[in-house]
């Protein structure tokens, strides 16, 4: 998935309310969720909200390039995401990353 770390910003323009997480979404015309991707496989869309995975939160310290690094193709991991007020867990099977073109 393409995304962007929450902001205080970012969380007020789209009237959120999580402090933390990393928005899905497209860059330079791309898509947000890779097509074929464990992401899209588990139901994650444009404009989620990854809040946690495996429990820990998404923010600064923590970001989802940090925490897949701890885990191995093939795992499954619980994610817990935003979806407009609703809140939303899935159990992406982790995969080969995709090179995006």
């Amino acid at each position: 998935v393409r995304y962007k770390l929450l902001t205080k910003d970012l969380q007020r323009k789209l009237h959120l309310d999580v402090s933390h997480g990393a928005l899905v979404m497209a860059e330079s015309g791309g898509h947000a969720v890779i097509s074929g991707s464990a992401a899209e496989r588990a139901g994650i869309r444009a404009r989620d909200v990854i809040i946690e995975v495996n429990g820990a939160p998404i923010d600064e310290k923590n970001s989802i390039e940090d925490m897949l690094e701890k885990y191995s193709i093939g795992d499954r991991l619980k994610v817990k995401l935003l979806r407009g007020s609703e809140e939303i867990a899935c159990e992406p099977k982790l995969g080969e990353r995709h090179e995006v073109k």
